[in-house]
């Protein structure tokens, strides 16, 4: 009887990878997500971006720039839905007045993820650390974190 009430038990499905969009506050990124079990996944992402605040910490009026992220989320369902918590580091190419440079940031964002039809999305918020120098660029500084991730599921959930 045992073994009957245990072929009968659902087992959930490990949630699919994704492809992702990173709408956040000033970039613009895909990347791809693959979950690591139940309440785990890693991304990696590829990204462009306007900081139009920088001028605001003095680094000029034309910042732009490109990167890559990788991202390390905890969901507190098993479903990849609910309560997450992420955290990441991010490497750019910074441009300001004529002068390129490289620079970093580094974040944690705590939000709520929820499916929308075949998309998954987070909205979270949260902190980073941005550090970039040069001739233009001089910030080193706490800056607030606004993340969008609108993710296409690459499998059934």
């Amino acid at each position: 009887m045992l073994i009957v009430a245990l072929a009968a038990t659902p087992v959930a499905a490990e949630p699919p990878a994704q492809i992702q969009a990173d709408l956040g506050l000033a970039v613009v990124g895909a990347g791809y997500e693959q979950p690591l079990g139940d309440h785990l996944a890693i991304m990696g992402e590829a990204q462009i971006f306007g900081t139009y605040f920088l001028p605001w910490l003095d680094a000029g009026t034309n910042v732009t720039g490109f990167g890559g992220q990788a991202r390390g989320t905890w969901f507190r369902d098993a479903s990849h839905h609910g309560l997450y918590a992420t955290g990441y580091l991010r490497f750019d190419e910074v441009g300001a007045n004529n002068d390129h440079a490289f620079g970093w940031c580094g974040g944690l964002v705590g939000g709520w993820a929820f499916a929308a039809g075949p998309l998954d999305v987070r909205v979270g918020a949260g902190a980073q650390y941005k550090r970039y120098r040069h001739a233009s660029i001089d910030i080193d500084t706490p800056f607030v974190e606004l993340d969008l991730i609108v993710g296409w599921r690459l499998g059934p959930r």
